[in-house]
């Protein structure tokens, strides 16, 4: 029975039908919870003695991270479980979960930049404050597309 069930919640097919049918309440629920998380990290909770309002950048910046990480770990698995396989199913995980990650990236590098501080422009040298443009800078000239 429950090799059956693997087998048939793996076709695309059956998979959008059960999704479909659930993605509403999991989309409204996750997306009140976040935003009831966001501002009770941000202005609900009290300043910090030593570091003042910086502190905060935990809230927003290390539950990005982690979540980064762990779509893209989920991403190097489904495309595993594609190329050993071949479980169409998997590349369309793969294919919904690039975009979600690359935000939540976004969100975890630039978060402190919000705040009023840079850590590029600090690790650069320049020790500007909101320096998006060096931050872009530095993360480009790091980028290398042909190796």
């Amino acid at each position: 029975m429950i090799k059956k069930f693997i087998h048939q919640f793996a076709s695309p097919k059956t998979y959008i039908y059960q999704v479909d049918r659930a993605y509403s309440y999991i989309f409204y629920i996750s997306l009140v919870l976040y935003l009831v998380s966001i501002f009770w990290g941000l202005f609900l909770t009290p300043e910090d003695f030593v570091q003042g309002n910086s502190y905060r950048i935990i809230y927003l910046h290390v539950p990005a991270s982690f979540i980064s990480q762990s779509l893209y770990i989920a991403m190097a698995i489904a495309s595993a479980i594609f190329l050993i396989w071949k479980v169409k199913l998997s590349v369309y995980l793969v294919r919904s979960i690039a975009p979600i990650g690359a935000i939540t990236t976004f969100i975890a590098l630039n978060f402190r930049l919000y705040m009023g501080h840079t850590y590029m422009g600090d690790l650069v040298g320049l020790g500007c404050k909101n320096c998006f443009n060096v931050n872009i800078i530095y993360y480009v000239s790091r980028l290398n597309f042909f190796t």
